[in-house]
């Protein structure tokens, strides 16, 4: 009974989400709009910046995508790459990369350091707390940066530290807040204290994107806008629908669920083959790479991936399940749980469709999943 019990709390899961809508030529490109800077993020690109932080990791997109070639090493690789400037980051197309590494970090922090300080002894204080150290560039991270770093990507997100920790003044707005702080640079970022604010604001990334692309090309025009990096992460995968049509027990649950609703006043929702895709890859997902998240194994929030699939739904949600084989046990679980009944009950749905998966080497052998939206 313990071990069923175990199961059970590894395999259920439910998670409703909405997005706002976007004119319909930016959201049949796969975009989203930021009016904050007039700026949209795209394809790839967009994909990526969802996964690695978003808003508090890369900033805001601050440019469209163009082509530029990066500086000779050590400070780039002295290539042209398709590329777009947020406030704390520069996105590199590398198609000759396979995912997740077609999209790589420029070393704006490595660039920055190298233009304010050449050939200059920085006053470094020393550092308090566990301390890491790095044989590459015989620096260390310790205390709240080095949390902070663990804990946000390390080495792919904000590289090798590059200095150690001293006092640097912030330029001021929009490039900075003019304030002094203590900082410390890294290949991709700059790490500013801020022990005002609560943690984990505390740590707060520097904007080097925007303090590069001001000194790259101030108020000049920017190279021509080229078309951003397509999405490829879905269709490098196989997409394995069990066939083009649900098998006898994933009708069933859609025949359950909407019994279920219909008791409960709602709608019956309809069957829609682009949910159904997009269920049947996440059900897969899971089983082979023995998983219960909704977060896939590409680093893909649900509502990515089932706009990724094609619904162009503004309400999607999403559940989730590991052990049962049958429908009608799936179906008996979700309702003994309030989250997945509330998801299922969703007024706002218009479309569902239910996948299952089953894998002999995985944890809870059989997976299901239910994408639903409108």
């Amino acid at each position: 009974m313990l071990a069923l019990g175990q199961v059970l709390l590894l395999g259920l899961f439910a998670v409703i989400f909405s997005s706002q809508p976007l004119p319909a030529k930016a959201a049949d490109a796969n975009c989203q709009a930021f009016p904050q800077t007039g700026f949209s993020i795209c394809g790839r690109f967009l994909s990526y910046w969802q996964a690695n932080g978003g808003l508090e990791q890369q900033g805001l997109p601050i440019s469209p995508v163009f082509e530029e070639k990066n500086p000779p090493t050590p400070a780039g690789d002295g290539q042209v790459h398709k590329v777009q400037y947020f406030e704390r980051a520069r996105f590199e197309y590398h198609p000759e990369n396979k995912p997740p590494y077609d999209v790589l970090l420029g070393l704006l922090g490595k660039t920055e350091y190298m233009s304010r300080y050449p050939n200059v002894q920085l006053a470094e204080q020393t550092q308090e707390g566990d301390c890491q150290v790095f044989p590459e560039t015989g620096k260390s991270i310790c205390g709240r940066f080095l949390e902070y770093w663990t804990n946000h990507g390390g080495l792919t997100q904000q590289g090798l530290p590059l200095t150690g920790v001293f006092e640097e003044t912030n330029p001021p707005t929009p490039l900075g807040d003019g304030q002094k702080h203590l900082v410390q640079y890294f290949e991709r970022a700059r790490f500013e204290y801020h022990p005002d604010n609560a943690a984990p604001y505390d740590v707060l990334l520097g904007l080097v994107g925007k303090n590069q692309l001001q000194a790259k090309y101030g108020k000049g025009p920017l190279p021509a806008t080229v078309d951003y990096p397509p999405d490829l992460t879905v269709a490098q995968k196989p997409v394995d629908t069990q066939g083009a049509n649900p098998d006898s027990e994933e009708l069933q649950f859609l025949v359950l669920l909407n019994n279920y609703r219909q008791a409960n006043g709602k709608k019956p929702l309809e069957f829609d083959a682009r949910l159904y895709s997009s269920a049947s890859w996440m059900a897969k997902d899971m089983a082979t790479h023995n998983y219960i998240s909704h977060t896939d194994s590409t680093g893909r929030s649900a509502t990515v991936r089932i706009h990724a699939f094609g619904y162009p739904g503004t309400w999607v949600g999403e559940n989730i399940a590991g052990h049962y084989e049958f429908a009608q046990g799936n179906m008996d679980a979700w309702q003994s749980d309030q989250i997945h009944i509330d998801n299922m009950l969703q007024g706002s749905y218009t479309h569902a469709a239910a996948a299952r998966y089953y894998y002999a080497n995985s944890l809870n052998k059989w997976y299901w999943v239910l994408d639903m939206g409108s």
